[in-house]
């Protein structure tokens, strides 16, 4: 997967798809209108690393097995309320 590294450009990343590697950073700033979710187990595979380690770092083991066994899709307010993401980011563009 290839990350644009531009700061004034917005990474979107595909459910499922190398998300996990995010939740291993420091500090996660994600747009208001951000999904997540543990789509995995809907297509009978295990979680990877990020699902079954790092997720649980952050929001505990309880919250990740209902968001993996679920299917559920967690809004950006409650991915910063549970700590699974540092801070939502300001949807107003950049001047210039």
């Amino acid at each position: 997967m290839k990350y644009d590294l531009d700061p004034n450009k917005k990474i979107k990343i595909a459910v499922g798809d190398h998300e996990h590697i995010e939740f291993k950073l420091g500090d996660i700033l994600v747009a208001p209108d951000t999904k997540i979710s543990l789509p995995e187990l809907q297509f009978g595979l295990v979680p990877g690393a990020g699902g079954t380690v790092s997720v649980p770092r952050r929001i505990g083991r309880q919250r990740t097995n209902w968001l993996a066994m679920s299917g559920m899709t967690l809004d950006a307010e409650t991915a910063l309320e549970w700590g699974l993401v540092d801070e939502l980011a300001d949807p107003t563009p950049a001047p210039g």
